[in-house]
């Protein structure tokens, strides 16, 4: 039985829990601002926040911050998004307390010493480098600023080299004077324990800061449409994206959204797949995907293919969008794709990690817990109907964003 509980700290801190059996248990701590709320800082500050809080607090070196977690078995990791960031660790149960106060230690007393700081903002210059130098990352860093134009969505979560050369230690120290506090904090824990106990963790290790301002929303107020090419003579072939604005998470529409990317471009199974590379042969990769936030999902079509096929291929992916809009899915396609999402559902609740980003990602979205009962009914809800009404809104090809990475010719 899945027990699903919430409480909230005198400062705002809020503690979530689902208390499931076994002796694997993952927790973390969110943060609910991300590279989209750092107005009046240097870009990407958010991430080199994330990357410095692992290099050494007042307690732990930046060896004894990872040894703790993986010399009992565990991992320890931690992400920047644009609504969000997250440090998180799956241990044994017997471990819970060990893992919390990890992360409640990067978290809240690192010391982000210019010296580390320096050798940190080097790995993370080669990290740029390494999307520019992919084709398929830098498109996704691309489509965003495309689609986003003037808004911090747009702005990649890493920066630019440029960007992150503007930032030292005083600058980060006085970036992470307002981004740590109460408010701005969810504590979340999947596991074999009872929540009164997590609460009182919670509470001594979290109780002392600050509650601060209410998190910042950043706002979407225009969106991109149409067709942006750049030209790479180091790409063999031309990569794309073919992408739209959608529905918050939780939102109406966003469950029909899940199901359609499902079925246009997750697996082997999938009509883009079938279509592009099995019946057509264009390509090795095509896939569909979700960019989800609090306040937007950002959905979209990828292929890489040759140069002479790429209009060919927007064209086929164009026919799909339009397809579902005015006729939606067969009985039988409908019926699969909702086993597949039902299947993919109790395959991922396998592993606690997926519990937990769940459990957190509705909290940060503003929404109340869902068990899994509660995400069965929705799923087996939908119907025909109601997916071409999601396409007509969503998939419209007058707000169609594409954005190409060209291969040429060396010269």
């Amino acid at each position: 039985m899945q027990i699903i509980r919430r409480s909230e700290l005198d400062n705002g801190v809020v503690v979530l829990s689902q208390r499931i059996p076994g002796e694997v248990l993952s927790c973390g701590i969110w943060f609910r601002e991300g590279s989209a709320a750092e107005a009046g800082f240097p870009e990407g500050i958010t991430h080199v926040l994330e990357h410095m809080n692992f290099k050494g607090t007042r307690r732990r070196s930046a060896f004894e911050i990872s040894a703790t977690i993986e010399g009992r078995g565990g991992m320890i990791n931690a992400a920047t998004g644009r609504c969000d960031t997250c440090f998180y660790t799956t241990t044994l149960r017997r471990d819970w307390r060990l893992a919390l106060d990890v992360l409640a230690d990067l978290c809240l007393e690192s010391v982000h010493d210019q010296a580390e700081l320096n050798k940190e903002l080097s790995v993370i210059r080669d990290e740029i480098r390494m999307v520019s130098e992919s084709p398929e990352d830098e498109l996704g860093d691309l489509v965003f600023m495309d689609l986003y134009p003037d808004s911090p969505f747009g702005l990649p979560i890493q920066g630019t080299e440029a960007s992150v050369a503007a930032i030292d230690a005083g600058r980060l120290k006085q970036y992470v004077s307002q981004f740590l506090r109460g408010r701005n904090i969810v504590l979340a824990l999947v596991g074999d324990l009872d929540h009164e106990e997590l609460h009182r963790e919670a509470e001594r290790l979290l109780g002392e800061l600050e509650a601060g301002a209410a998190p910042h929303e950043p706002r979407i107020t225009r969106l991109g449409a149409g067709v942006f090419d750049y030209p790479r003579q180091a790409a063999l072939q031309t990569h794309l994206d073919l992408a739209f604005n959608g529905p918050a998470y939780g939102s109406p529409g966003y469950r029909e959204l899940n199901l359609l990317n499902a079925l246009l471009g997750e697996g082997m199974s999938s009509r883009l797949f079938q279509e592009l590379r099995e019946e057509n042969a264009m390509c090795y990769t095509v896939y569909s995907w979700l960019d989800v936030h609090r306040t937007v999902t950002t959905f979209g079509a990828y292929i890489a293919c040759d140069n002479a096929r790429a209009d060919e291929a927007v064209e086929r992916i164009r026919r799909q969008f339009a397809d579902l809009a005015l006729n939606g899915p067969g009985d039988d396609e409908l019926e699969r794709t909702r086993h597949q999402l039902l299947g993919g559902l109790a395959i991922g609740n396998e592993q606690s990690m997926n519990r937990l980003m769940r459990l957190a990602r509705r909290e940060l979205a503003g929404l109340p817990a869902l068990d899994d009962a509660g995400i069965v009914q929705q799923i087996l809800r939908l119907d025909r109907d109601s997916l071409i009404d999601c396409a007509r809104t969503w998939l419209s090809v007058d707000a169609l964003c594409e954005t190409r990475i060209t291969g040429t010719e060396d010269e």
